[in-house]
């Protein structure tokens, strides 16, 4: 078996990233099947010889044995604290991150009630804390699980390895400060961290100063919503969270300078360990950084062993070190990403680059240039090929866009990046030439910024689709693609076309989908208690109607409900004075400030101290009240024409049920259950949020239907 490792490494990765959510239930169902497997591998003569079907059926076994292990020894301890208090000391880890009004500090709770413990939160406060990296703070807090508001958000929180989040109930916390010496080498690296972003911002105190410091470090925070979406509709979020791409870029070039000065082989490859290390550390040791960075010391490793590399085998290793470690890392979507694109890019140079060079070198002219341009595309797109279901996944739906927007700025991130960087650390010497490598490291983020805008303009390239019908099609592609190859028997001419044939199954497949995806209008009642919080959907856009609640988790479960349905708002109403929507929409998410958009077309008229808003698609309308003293009768014979009612806590003033076809009524669980029970026993149809999730309600052709998420 010439390549074991990538034969292990990749079947727990995709054992593990299909399987991470499952119940124990399912995971002892499919351990049964894989041994049942395995031992028909072993016992069939033409399997056990081949060697690969049988290693990878025992590397599926061993993958759910940890998922059971990490499920019974990790995860459901953690899980005991969700819902009380406990007067905690925790450790601070980094900078807060702002979002919805309030500060979101990663810590490390070291005690709980006096008990020693180990476990990654994320700590809740309502103003910052005076308070650095690696100080200790300490009081009553209440535990959450993070992510309960939505499956998709738990299962990227579970991912993560933090579980649960922790809000002070009395805000009576204290903080304790450390000395110097007694803090962890890690606040060392935080200070730099901060030291970096100070320096780019000295040079560039301006977006394009945030996209460097996003390259350099990964962190994005201080990245505008309307840069965020644009770089997420276009396909180039990986651009700004630190990866292979980043690593590889500053590992080679160090290597490469090395060896450019005289130094052997060994010893440079041994010196570029430790920036290697380094880099690692300072860019957060994200699961792709490390995916990254075990590559690349094993790559590094084989320099000074005098081995022959395989970049197959060393990912195949990087990802098992890390299933071991952590098997629920292998459902995070940055390391999915880094995986798949890096397999796609190792595929394509070990098996079409070869074919290409021997084909342009019988080119006469411009031989040079072609190879580059034809090779650049071809890794492109065997890049966003095989990251397609997560792309689907993540950006809901698939944009074409993002194979020319690749071309474009993949090449001026590295620039900018070592640029930007450079920048950072001479940038301090009091002379202007100095921030010469800073300016033009922000005039490539400039670039970068300004490219994915105008790549974003072309709104037919970006197809709504779910990640369902996106597997399904590439799955018809698939079938088509078995059964070309089959049919073929070694005919080059028909494989070629077959390949072009089923790229056009699943072209057409997804243009079909996308199509009725886009033409369907979805309101979504968001589950905040007793509040107005209503978002609206229809062909890519959102509107937010309302912005307020009485759940303790209002402002995640609306910014959970927004990214859930396309990831910003497009356009707001607020409701009332308590709608605060700077605090409580993410900046991640409110993209604009509209109060209409073009698709969906609304107005709001003002009754008794509330207000009704009618809104209208060309495939449905809904109204939206926001409290129940709204007299339907002050209204507009127009607002009558919707046939789905959105109400607080009650149904409005004169409301006639024959008016609308069902209402759907946000309020918490004791009143939610009081309520539907009433009003059931009156004939009026409804359904309450009430605490069991949001409430989404889905219109074709004046055809409703609701569901509950």
């Amino acid at each position: 078996m010439p390549v074991p490792f990538a034969v292990i490494g990749f079947t727990l990765f995709f054992v593990l990233a299909i399987f991470f959510e499952a119940s124990t239930e399912t995971t002892v169902t499919m351990l049964i099947i894989f041994i049942a497997a395995l031992l028909v591998s072993i016992a069939v003569e033409v399997l056990r010889k081949n060697k690969v079907i049988p290693v990878a059926l025992a590397t599926g076994a061993a993958a759910f044995i940890l998922l059971i292990l990490f499920n019974k020894f990790i995860y459901a301890p953690q899980m005991t604290f969700d819902g009380n208090i406990y007067n905690i000391r925790a450790e601070l880890t980094d900078y807060p991150e702002q979002n919805y009004g309030k500060f979101y500090y990663p810590a490390t709770v070291i005690s709980a009630n006096g008990k020693d413990v180990k476990i990654k939160t994320r700590i809740l406060l309502k103003s910052p804390a005076e308070a650095e990296p690696y100080d200790i703070i300490e009081g009553n807090f209440k535990f959450y699980r993070l992510g309960r508001t939505s499956e998709k958000i738990l299962a990227s929180y579970k991912a993560s390895g933090t579980y649960l989040g922790a809000y002070s109930v009395d805000e009576g916390y204290k903080v304790i400060y450390p000395e110097k010496s007694e803090k962890p080498f890690m606040s060392r690296v935080s200070n730099l961290r901060a030291s970096i972003r100070k320096s780019v911002y000295r040079i560039l105190p301006n977006e394009y100063g945030s996209l460097a410091i996003a390259l350099i470090l990964g962190d994005d925070s201080g990245l505008s919503g309307e840069t965020l979406a644009s770089f997420r509709n276009a396909g180039i979020s990986h651009l700004i969270c630190v990866s292979g791409l980043h690593l590889s870029i500053w590992g080679l070039l160090i290597l490469k300078i090395l060896r450019k000065i005289g130094i052997g082989q060994r010893l440079s490859a041994g010196l570029t360990i430790i920036p290697v290390v380094f880099l690692m550390l300072i860019t957060g040791l994200n699961y792709s950084i490390v995916r990254s960075g075990i590559m690349m010391l094993v790559f590094l490793l084989s320099d000074i062993l005098l081995r022959q590399r395989d970049s197959l085998n060393s990912l195949g290793f990087s990802l098992a070190v890390m299933a071991v470690a952590n098997p629920f890392s292998m459902g995070a979507i940055g390391l999915q990403l880094s995986a798949l694109s890096s397999l796609g890019i190792i595929l394509c140079s070990r098996y079409i680059l070869p074919d290409l060079k021997e084909k342009t070198e019988k080119i006469k002219y411009f031989k040079k240039p072609l190879y580059t341009a034809v090779n650049a595309l071809l890794i492109t797109c065997s890049a966003v090929a095989f990251t397609l279901p997560v792309l689907a996944e993540i950006n809901y739906g698939f944009n074409f866009a993002v194979f020319p927007t690749n071309l474009l700025t993949v090449w001026a991130a590295g620039y900018a990046m070592v640029l930007s960087a450079i920048g950072a650390l001479v940038g301090f010497i009091p002379f202007s030439i100095f921030n010469l490598p800073g300016f033009l490291g922000g005039l490539l983020c400039k670039y970068i910024i300004k490219a994915s805008e105008f790549i974003n303009h072309f709104n037919s390239l970006n197809l709504r689709i779910s990640a369902e019908k996106l597997y399904i099609s590439m799955l018809a592609a698939m079938v088509f693609a078995v059964m070309a190859f089959v049919i073929s028997r070694g005919n080059r001419k028909f494989k070629a076309f077959s390949v072009l044939l089923c790229g056009a199954v699943f072209i057409v497949s997804m243009l079909v989908s996308s199509n009725f995806e886009n033409n369907e209008m979805r309101a979504t009642a968001i589950d905040v208690g007793n509040g107005t919080s209503v978002l609206i959907t229809y062909r890519g856009e959102n509107i937010l109607v309302g912005c307020n609640g009485t759940d303790d988790m209002t402002e995640t479960k609306i910014g959970d409900a927004v990214r859930d349905n396309g990831g910003s708002v497009d356009a707001f109403i607020l409701c009332g004075e308590e709608d605060e929507i700077s605090e409580m929409i993410s900046r991640d998410y409110l993209a604009q400030t509209n109060s209409d958009t073009d698709e969906i077309r609304t107005e709001t008229v003002k009754s008794n101290g509330g207000y009704a808003v009618f809104a209208e698609t060309k495939e449905g309308a809904m109204l939206i009240v926001s409290s129940p003293s709204v007299d339907l009768k002050e209204l507009p014979q127009k607002f009558f024409e919707a046939d789905i009612l959105f109400t607080r806590s009650d149904l409005p003033k004169n409301y006639d049920k024959d008016c609308f076809e069902f209402a759907v009524i946000t309020a918490d669980k004791v009143r939610g259950e009081l309520i539907e029970k009433y009003l059931a026993n009156g004939g009026i149809k409804c359904v309450s949020t009430r605490g069991f999730g949001n409430v989404s309600v889905r219109c074709r052709d004046n055809y409703y239907s609701y569901e509950r998420n």
